[in-house]
């Protein structure tokens, strides 16, 4: 019996593992649908982590590039970034009123870095600075739209969260029956 490639059978023995991830990501979804205020809390809490992460971060590179234009500028972003994370992380049920908020603001907050990235851009690279500025412009404006309507931006951030969990759930349910029918291809095409 010829020996089975030895990659191609550990990818397929853990389908299982897709299938349960896509049952507990579909569940999680339906529970967001479900309960907005719950959904809101845990955003505030993983923001939080996500904002306060994404500082660190911009404050390191801006360290580490110590040539960059417009340092003080950037050092000031990534230390926004550390107090909106500071702020999110340790109260979640605050987080649920103001993340409508504290979202547009960083998402303004990171508009106008895109921009600032791109301005800084232009002693680097000759090219894609409009994109990054557009970029830019489009997320600044989006943040504006959630400042200013923010029980519409508090829905929308729960509601395509759900979906999101939801379409990510039923994708790994879907992958765990293909790879588990991959393996059954495999099992029976194996030659005596």
């Amino acid at each position: 019996m010829p020996a089975e490639s030895p990659g191609r059978s550990k990818h397929l023995r853990y389908a299982w593992t897709f299938l349960i991830t896509g049952l507990l990501l579909t569940f999680a979804g339906i529970a967001a649908l479900y309960d907005p205020l719950l959904t809101g809390r845990a955003l505030g809490i993983s923001l939080g982590i996500l904002v306060v992460l994404l500082g660190i971060g911009h404050i390191s590179f801006v360290i580490a590039n110590r040539h960059l234009p417009h340092r003080g500028w950037h050092i000031l972003i990534g230390t926004l970034d550390l107090l909106i994370g500071a702020v999110l992380l340790p109260y979640p049920d605050i987080t649920i009123v103001v993340l409508p908020f504290l979202l547009g603001f960083w998402f303004l907050i990171r508009g106008l870095s895109m921009i600032l990235y791109a301005i800084t851009l232009r002693h680097y690279a000759r090219s894609g600075r409009g994109w990054v500025a557009a970029g830019g412009f489009f997320v600044a404006l989006f943040a504006f739209f959630v400042i200013g309507f923010p029980l519409f931006g508090f829905l929308a951030i729960v509601t395509w969260t759900s979906f999101a969990l939801i379409i990510t759930g039923i994708s790994n349910i879907l992958l765990a029956f293909r790879l588990r029918g991959r393996r059954q291809d495999a099992e029976e095409t194996v030659v005596l």
